[in-house]
């Protein structure tokens, strides 16, 4: 005779049974995909500007001098460094949600996660813990102080530090190349641009074909104007967070990302340095941010967001038992970036901007009636 006891047993035995195969009929699984991304690469696009102004007495010349910074950030070659399984984010006993951002050139920029485990009747909800970028701006055109570099000459004999360029032989090439009112001053700006990358740190600026001509008549009157630009890194680690690692437990994912480091660009000529811009830029060194997997009880979720550049610009973790909410993760960039797509007219809206100040400060230097 089976006791009370022995028959409640095999009950609630085969009731779990039931329960558990139910359960697993009824999951949902994560297909068996691998997510890949590409690594940034960066560049800086430098533009050096010289406005060179003269009076109506042909007699004093000024030249103002200045630079303009765009780093630009683009998809690198691929590298199976750059992957991530789907399937390991996925658990049988949790309901999952991952969604990733990514740039048209295949970079990631974001990632949404949310997982819900069986154990807990909690509806979907998100603690982020959030950390923006608060050390070194990033991407926005920088452009030398207007007055950097003003020289000024006066019967032959310079106020400034060029010595040997003649005034009245600048003033007659300032005329000749230079397209203005009757009423206005003679003036006309040089400018020259190089590409700084990985491979190339220091590069000669170079006017475009139609103002090589202007560039090597100035030469001959003893005004070296040609510019050079050059970068170096820095060794301050940018990515904000630190411990920065390379291995991740059993209970969550690795993602890569780069390491970042300030890059410090500068132009100068013949008379000096010009401008410079500091600006993030990723290495090739890397580290892994670790994802959590689901867990049996309670609410997690996980939300990153990267700038262009590949610095994070929003990180998250979170995990709640019994808090309801909706769930909304933080996008916003820290700072505006300049990607392959709007460099031209970044760098043409930059060079525009500097020419504008230079030449409305040379015109205030030598005619302050027509000064605005």
């Amino acid at each position: 005779m089976i006791s009370v006891t022995a028959l409640l047993r095999r009950t609630l035995s085969a009731a779990a049974g039931l329960f558990i195969g139910a359960f697993l009929a009824g999951c949902a699984a994560v297909p068996d995909v691998s997510i890949s991304y590409r690594p940034v690469k960066w560049a800086v696009a430098a533009t050096v500007v010289h406005t060179l102004t003269c009076n109506r007495d042909n007699n004093l010349a000024a030249i103002q001098r200045g630079a303009t910074f765009l780093p630009v950030y683009s998809a690198a070659p691929g590298d199976p460094a750059y992957k991530i399984q789907l399937k390991d984010l996925d658990r049988f006993y949790a309901d999952s949600d991952i969604t990733f951002g990514f740039t048209e050139d295949g970079r990631l920029k974001s990632i949404n996660q949310a997982t819900m485990g069986q154990g807990e009747t909690v509806v979907k909800s998100a603690i982020a813990a959030v950390t923006a970028i608060t050390a070194v701006p990033a991407a926005a055109p920088a452009t030398a102080p207007p007055a950097a570099g003003v020289q000024l000459f006066l019967n032959n004999v310079p106020d400034g530090e060029v010595k040997a360029a003649q005034p009245s032989r600048v003033c007659a090439i300032i005329r000749n190349n230079s397209i203005v009112a009757n009423d206005q001053l003679p003036q006309v700006s040089l400018v020259q641009t190089a590409v700084l990358h990985t491979g190339a740190m220091n590069a000669q600026a170079v006017p475009s074909k139609d103002q090589e001509r202007l560039l090597r008549q100035l030469k001959e009157a003893n005004l070296d104007l040609s510019a050079r630009v050059g970068a170096t890194y820095g060794t301050e680690e940018l990515q904000p967070i630190s411990n920065l690692g390379s291995t991740v437990t059993s209970k969550e994912v690795a993602l890569t990302l780069q390491r970042m480091v300030a890059l410090s660009a500068k132009a100068e000529d013949a008379q000096g340095p010009i401008g410079s811009k500091s600006a993030p830029v990723p290495t090739t060194k890397t580290f892994v941010l670790p994802i959590p997997k689901a867990a049996l009880f309670g609410k997690q979720t996980f939300v990153l967001s990267l700038t262009e550049s590949g610095r994070i610009s929003t990180l998250g973790y979170g995990r709640t038992v019994g808090v309801a909410g909706a769930f909304n993760a933080a996008t916003a960039a820290a700072n505006v970036e300049i990607t392959e797509d709007n460099t031209e007219a970044a760098s043409l809206k930059a060079a525009a901007d500097l020419i504008a100040q230079q030449q409305r400060f040379n015109t205030c230097k030598l005619k302050p009636a027509d000064c605005k």
